[in-house]
């Protein structure tokens, strides 16, 4: 029992490196209800937006290591966000503004 979870536990933390794990592993790893990455930053920020605050890639990184327990760097936020960014889910802005959920609204101040 204790291998089996030291393995789940193995591939939940090679999840987000491409080419990490079998290609049959990782398509089954996939399939299951656990969410993405990037639709845990994309609830992270809409539950920031609702609740009047503002988020960037720094802010991002604490609540993922506090919340979730995830170690993940800022570069790895960066692209996060540019993909959730090109799939018009969030509008990215520069300094205070922060970045906001697409589908939400906002008042510029």
């Amino acid at each position: 029992m204790r291998e089996l979870k030291n393995a789940a536990e193995y591939y939940e933390l090679m999840y987000n490196y491409e080419d990490s794990l079998p290609h049959r592993i990782m398509e089954s790893y996939k399939s299951n209800s656990m969410p993405s990455l990037e639709n845990i930053v994309l609830h992270e920020i809409k539950e920031l937006f609702s609740e009047g605050s503002t988020v960037g890639r720094e802010s991002l990184c604490s609540l993922l290591k506090q919340n979730y327990n995830i170690n993940v760097s800022e570069y790895k936020i960066r692209e996060i966000l540019k993909n959730l960014s090109d799939e018009g889910k969030i509008e990215i802005h520069r300094g205070r503004r922060g970045i906001v959920p697409s589908d939400m609204q906002h008042t510029d101040s």
